[in-house]
């Protein structure tokens, strides 16, 4: 039987050196290589990366767009390192809906990642809100 971890998480160094406090995560962070222990102890076959909120709804000065650039570039390439074993869904910022375009463009058609994470709630506007109308109809 195939196991797929729809749920996995890391977060790549460029990605974390942005993070304007990186110290709400555990410490030590878990590795490529912790997480690939975990796959061969559990016998898992393939997993679904993701960096976890919070994402890139930060709202930190407009760098959102800079973090979640980091954070897809990272994750695309653990995914280029073994594609059949990783996937990831990209990081958009999605505190300024045309940045979000932007990066769904490069993230899917340039990186190649495989779909994107969406948080229910962003700067306290909700995904079912008519400001997200034209991401979903892109998506």
């Amino acid at each position: 039987m195939t196991r797929i971890d729809l749920h996995a998480h890391l977060l790549p160094s460029g990605y974390l050196d942005l993070l304007p406090d990186a110290g709400i995560f555990p410490q030590p962070l878990p590795t490529k290589a912790d997480l690939d222990a975990t796959m061969r102890r559990c016998e898992i076959d393939a997993v679904v990366l993701s960096v976890g909120p919070p994402g890139a709804r930060f709202g930190d000065g407009g760098r959102e767009a800079e973090i979640a650039r980091a954070a897809n570039e990272g994750l695309a390439e653990i995914v280029a390192s073994d594609p059949a074993r990783y996937a990831a869904l990209a990081t958009l910022p999605l505190m300024d809906v045309a940045a979000a375009h932007a990066e769904l463009a490069y993230a899917l058609d340039v990186l190649g990642l495989d779909g994107v994470m969406l948080v229910s709630n962003v700067g306290g506007t909700y995904l079912g809100d008519p400001v997200w109308e034209s991401l979903y109809a892109e998506l």
